[in-house]
């Protein structure tokens, strides 16, 4: 009978700490919610879209200034990746196939 409550009472002990969410060291933050994050970026991005009205055929655009400085970065930060592309020269073969690089397949 001893032995049958001993087993018990150490499957018992050994299930309930098994049970228990790992403790973590002081002053560690919790795991982030990846979620929360995704929603709190979404609604952000609600509020900072420019405003858009049309009327009488015409278009009306309206944002604060640091949102037309931002667009402007990215405007000339495109164009300037559009600039920068590396082209390879076209030789006087591939001008006869409509502009197209000839490519040899292995």
């Amino acid at each position: 009978m001893k032995k049958i409550t001993l087993i018990l009472l150490g499957v018992f002990a050994t299930l309930t700490l098994a049970a228990q969410p790992p403790m973590r060291p002081q002053g560690q933050r919790p795991l982030p919610n990846q979620f929360r994050d995704f929603m709190d970026h979404q609604q952000r991005m609600e509020i900072q879209r420019p405003q858009i009205e049309k009327k009488d055929g015409k278009v009306i655009i309206t944002m604060s200034e640091q949102q037309f400085k931002r667009m402007q970065q990215m405007r000339l930060a495109q164009r300037y990746r559009l600039a920068h592309q590396r082209h390879e020269p076209v030789c006087k073969k591939c001008q006869k196939h409509n502009g197209r690089p000839n490519r040899k397949r292995i």
